[in-house]
């Protein structure tokens, strides 16, 4: 296992790539299981050109590699946030949600070798673990599937 394993980074897509941050140490965030699969499910293509000719049976479509195109990717993935007190925890917190949420951010996952472009939409299921930490989902849209670095 090598220094990078499980390691996430984010940065806006704006920012120079030396203001990555190391989420866990920055903001105390870890992915859980399973949200490397939710980021990397192939998108869905957007909705095909189709006729339809009253004369003959059925549709139509007008499908080749010209045409098909990726539709946008909405993802929703598991974290954990842990502080070091009750206090650090909601500092964090609200550290984590101010950064994420201004503007498009770059996820780099080096084990993966990828980086996702995304948008912050919104939180769902909160719920606290103790204290100085809690589980919840962050929904994040990925706008173009197709460019990942």
């Amino acid at each position: 296992m090598n220094n990078w394993s499980g390691k996430v980074f984010i940065k806006t897509k704006d920012e120079e790539d030396s203001k990555y941050e190391d989420v866990f140490i920055n903001y105390g965030i870890c992915l859980m299981k399973g949200s490397y699969e939710k980021l990397l499910e192939y998108p869905s293509p957007k909705n095909l050109i189709t006729w339809s000719d009253r004369s003959k049976d059925g549709v139509e479509y007008l499908a080749n590699s010209d045409t098909i195109k990726i539709d946008k990717k909405s993802v929703s993935i598991k974290v954990l946030l842990t502080g070091t007190s009750q206090s650090d925890y909601y500092t964090k917190y609200e550290a984590f949600f101010k950064r994420i949420s201004s503007g498009i951010i770059c996820m780099k996952i080096p084990t993966l070798g990828k980086v996702f472009k995304l948008v912050y939409s919104k939180q769902a299921n909160l719920s606290k673990i103790n204290d100085k930490s809690s589980t919840f989902a962050l929904n994040l849209i990925e706008p173009n599937p197709t460019d990942r670095s």
